[in-house]
């Protein structure tokens, strides 16, 4: 893995001929093509960072575990610097290399794995102008054969291997950001794993954790460059961005516990939770319940200037069940003791620091939403008693019937509450959430677009809904496609525009009422 030439020296005795005898060679003689196949073949495995590494002062021709720190710290050095004595020697060092290769008498090993070549087969890709180019530098100095004007072999061989170490670098943080939604979960934990009770880091799960990254999506053979050693500084440096808009201030931290609750509450529904804030006694370990559609997440605050021991750990785990919540969580002030770490590891609690709180909805593997601070995201209360309420509750019983939750963005609890509180007329009252409202509020487009044939069968089910315009329909349109707003009929239809306007002035967000059919001429 770390040496790059092995086999026999170069004070042994090259093979002269090809094909059995020694062929002539003109002395200007062009085969730049045959010499930059031969560079490209030689840039395998360790060679283009250990190429990258001499020009950039690494002192070795091996790579070892004695060396290989020093060897890590040269490939981080920007290519821009790889001038002056360091690059032309490294540069010198390769054509060395290269020509020694070409002029030995296991020439073909040094460019061709044994896998890819044997005697009976000579096509590989390459093995034509290896044995031209052989047959030229065999008793000559390679360099002879080189045509471009104002860069050298060793030039080119340098600038390939920058070349291997950017779109190696590129293809990894595509795949970060690729599979940025599972990964960041991942790392955030990672660290808060880390924490121990004095609140540093101990960064070794963290990279434990890129490392599996590599290993899984890229395994031995998929990188040109990072073959001895993979980028984990590079790779952490980008991961850190992802948690910069994360870092919350805690500068001016409510010192009262019940203040700091509500402080975390307001931090969570900024980031889109719906929270409830129990009552000082009586919580059952959970102090707050945050929630996004049917994920429940039970929390405990604890603002304490000493570390978070376990029990903190037990009580929201054991509060968590009896609340029937999805998961558990403590937001501390004082870091966590190696007991808390430990039971939080087995009882997959998720621990935070506060200033850690801004990434509370990666952790749980949501997108954090954008709210302004000021917006409180409490329930939205709404009543459904006159027609027009009614009208539009019903459009979204039918929402909720015609859509999976996960395309609504609910949860089934949202689902089973509504018809269980808002009758077959549309009648009742009912709590939402943000994302539920928008979402029935959204979708309801579609509803309101639908058409149906207005059958005899389908009149009976239409009955019991008490549509205001079903009398004049059955009289007139028996058997007719009707569209479901014509069941509403026109005296009530600027009604419904005013009580969706006022639902939607509710949200944090806007909805794009050009887009919705209601409002469209």
């Amino acid at each position: 893995m770390f040496g790059w030439l092995s086999g026999k020296s170069k004070k042994e005795t090259l093979d002269k001929s090809v094909g059995g005898t020694e062929q002539p060679v003109p002395d200007k003689l062009d085969l730049t093509m045959e010499i930059q196949k031969a560079v490209e073949l030689s840039l395998t495995g360790a060679h283009p960072s250990l190429l990258y590494a001499k020009a950039a002062g690494y002192p070795s021709d091996t790579i070892d575990y004695d060396n290989i720190l020093d060897f890590t710290e040269c490939l981080r050095v920007n290519h821009h610097a790889l001038k002056g004595e360091s690059a032309e020697s490294a540069k010198e060092w390769f054509v060395s290399n290269i020509e020694f290769s070409l002029k030995c008498d296991v020439w073909q090993h040094m460019f061709f794995r044994p896998t890819e070549y044997n005697e009976d087969n000579q096509s590989k890709n390459g093995f034509k102008e290896i044995q031209r180019l052989r047959g030229a530098v065999t008793s000559k100095n390679i360099n002879l054969f080189w045509g471009i004007e104002g860069q050298t072999i060793g030039d080119y061989a340098l600038e390939k291997a920058i070349e291997f170490k950017r779109n190696d670098l590129e293809k990894i943080l595509s795949k970060l950001e690729e599979r940025k939604d599972a990964l960041k979960p991942l790392f955030s934990r990672s660290l808060a794993a880390g924490k121990n009770k004095y609140g540093e880091i101990d960064y070794d799960k963290y990279f434990d954790e890129i490392n599996d990254f590599f290993e899984y999506f890229f395994p031995e053979g998929e990188l040109n460059f990072y073959f001895s050693v993979k980028p984990l500084m590079e790779t952490s440096n980008y991961i850190d961005k992802w948690f910069e808009d994360g870092i919350v201030d805690t500068s001016s931290l409510p010192e009262d516990g019940i203040e700091f609750e509500h402080w975390c509450a307001a931090k969570l529904e900024e980031q889109g939770w719906y929270t409830r804030v129990s009552q000082a006694s009586g919580d059952q370990g959970v102090d707050i319940e945050a929630r996004q559609g049917d994920y429940i997440v039970a929390v405990q605050c604890k603002r304490y200037t000493k570390p978070v021991g376990n029990k903190a750990v037990q009580e929201v785990y054991t509060g968590a069940k009896n609340i029937n919540a999805t998961a558990a969580a403590v937001i501390g002030t004082g870091g966590y003791t190696r007991s808390a770490l430990a039971v939080a590891s087995t009882t997959a609690v998720e621990l935070f620091d506060a200033s850690e709180i801004g990434s509370f909805s990666e952790r749980f593997g949501f997108e954090p939403m954008s709210i302004d601070a000021s917006v409180v995201l409490r329930p939205i209360h709404v009543e459904f008693s006159s027609t027009a309420e009614r009208m539009l509750a019903l459009m979204f019983r039918t929402v909720l019937n015609q859509f999976d939750i996960t395309d609504l963005n609910v949860g089934y609890k949202f689902k089973k509450s509504f018809f269980e509180e808002i009758d077959e007329r549309g009648v009742g009252a009912l709590d939402f959430d943000a994302t539920e409202l928008g979402s029935v509020l959204i979708f309801s487009n579609v509803v309101f677009r639908g058409s149906f044939k207005l059958t005899q069968e389908n009149i009976a089910s239409l009955e019991k809904h008490n549509y205001p315009n079903l009398e004049r329909l059955k009289d007139e349109r028996v058997n007719d496609d009707v569209f479901i707003f014509e069941l509403i009929g026109e005296e009530y239809l600027n009604e419904v525009r005013e009580v969706f306007v006022t639902l939607a002035s509710k949200l944090p967000v806007e909805i794009d009422l050009d887009e919705h059919f209601l409002f469209s001429e």
